[in-house]
């Protein structure tokens, strides 16, 4: 059987600052001109306590089972020994691997060859620092080159990561999740469907990710164990044991009904990258989530542990503080590392749409009033923004105010924003409620 051996992803190391952080860009709160926006990125510490799990989301129907492996001997011949960069062996119902060596990574495969499938894995880490281990499945795998690699980490994050060509690239990035058990002896169940473009991820039975990528469409699958180097500290070879995997075919893929996410904010179970840095903050108060900026010419950006190349969001949203025309608040969808899509209203009831590429900002709808936002300090907006493939909406108190076509991002990140202009330095803030997120 073929072993792999990959460098570590730089990402992996940054995943505690980059995504427990909120992105900051510059930003105009002018009724008339929008900026290019910045690159940068504001750096925000999260809760050091865990947030309670999230409630258990309606799973899709099985398909016909293709493969049944309860690793009761080693009948199918996966590979097992030792050498010099791993020890695996079948014993007890599990398939467990050591990977000795730090910066590497390694694929088992598995005795059958399935290009769409819908996999499941009951997964635990054993031994090792959690943040210098990952693991996972890799899918539509031709080979090291061109490949799907969807991984969870024992420090509560995950990632889904793609090579085309030799060039990787992540769909999502290392992001925290309350779904993933912790720390030394974590049981996490993996259920990983890749099927009709599109990379859904289950863990705990708990749906964190459902993104939309078209580069890979054939190959097979493996099972999956790295070993970073986040942890310079903490040689000790990370040791996972797989169990009851089961390998169906997936069924057609149907939209989900049911909201993915609601939230009133009476805590924050939907484990929301909260922080206070310089002024800067996300904070739940008294029933809202409130986000105030106190730097000038900046956004920051709050998200759940959610990810969805589509989504349909809708909050209410109300300034508490700042010059009207000087703040701007909304939402961002389709978010990876420099680009993303910018839906943005301001205090005198003016709205915009913009995109960022490779950090490069484009008006797509630029700054227009509307009667339907209503302007002012207190007042309530119901806004929803939907991003749905190419279709890109932005709605105000039932009125839609932007229905546009755009389809070159294809980011899974969707966040809350706020931002303060360059018209003065007084600080703003602004609540947000009563958060439901669906699929389009």
């Amino acid at each position: 059987m073929k072993k792999f051996t990959r460098s570590k992803q730089l990402y992996f190391a940054l995943a505690s600052l980059l995504l427990a952080s909120l992105a900051c860009s510059q930003v105009s709160g002018s009724s008339t001109e929008q900026p290019a926006e910045a690159t940068s990125v504001a750096v925000a510490s999260a809760e050091s306590t865990e947030p309670p799990a999230p409630t258990q989301t309606p799973m899709p129907a099985l398909g016909e089972v293709i493969l049944d492996e309860q690793f009761a001997d080693n009948a199918n011949n996966w590979y097992v020994g030792t050498d010099a960069d791993t020890i695996s062996v079948v014993e007890g119902g599990k398939f467990k691997i050591s990977v000795l060596n730090l910066d590497t990574s390694f694929t088992f495969d598995p005795p059958v060859s399935v290009s769409e499938a819908d996999i499941t894995v009951d997964t635990e880490f054993t031994e090792g620092a959690p943040e210098n281990s990952g693991y996972g499945v890799t899918c539509h795998d031709k080979d090291v080159d061109n490949r799907y690699r969807v991984r969870i980490s024992p420090d509560g994050t995950y990632a889904i990561n793609k090579t085309v060509n030799a060039e990787s690239t992540d769909i999502v990035p290392w992001t925290n999740t309350a779904a993933i058990n912790r720390g030394a002896g974590a049981f996490n169940r993996m259920r990983i469907i890749c099927s009709e473009n599109r990379i859904i991820l289950y863990v705990n039975d708990i749906l964190i990710s459902n993104v939309v990528d078209t580069d890979l469409s054939s190959g097979s699958f493996s099972l999956l164990v790295a070993a970073y180097k986040v942890n310079e500290n903490d040689s000790t070879p990370p040791s996972v044991s797989f169990s009851n995997l089961t390998v169906r075919k997936p069924l057609a893929w149907e939209r989900p009904t049911e909201t993915l996410l609601a939230d009133a904010f009476d805590n924050n179970d939907n484990g929301w990258d909260v922080f206070d840095e310089n002024g800067n903050s996300a904070n739940i108060e008294s029933g809202q989530l409130v986000i105030k900026v106190k730097e000038k010419d900046s956004s920051y950006r709050i998200w759940p542990q959610l990810a969805l190349t589509n989504v349909d969001i809708t909050f209410d949203a109300a300034i508490q503080e700042g010059t009207l025309g000087n703040i701007s608040y909304g939402a961002a969808c389709r978010i990876s590392d420099k680009s993303n899509y910018s839906f943005k209203i301001d205090g005198d009831g003016y709205y915009s749409l913009g995109k960022i590429i490779d950090g490069k900002w484009e008006t797509l709808v630029d700054w227009t009033a509307s009667s339907a936002v209503k302007p002012g300090t207190g007042e309530i907006n119901r806004i929803r923004v939907i991003c749905s493939d190419s279709t890109l909406e932005l709605y105000a108190n039932d009125q839609l105010l932007i229905s546009s076509q755009d389809s070159s991002l294809t980011g899974s990140g969707f966040a809350l924003q706020t931002g303060l202009g360059t018209a003065d330095e007084l600080p703003v803030s602004v609540s947000f409620d009563n958060v439901e997120v669906k699929y389009p």
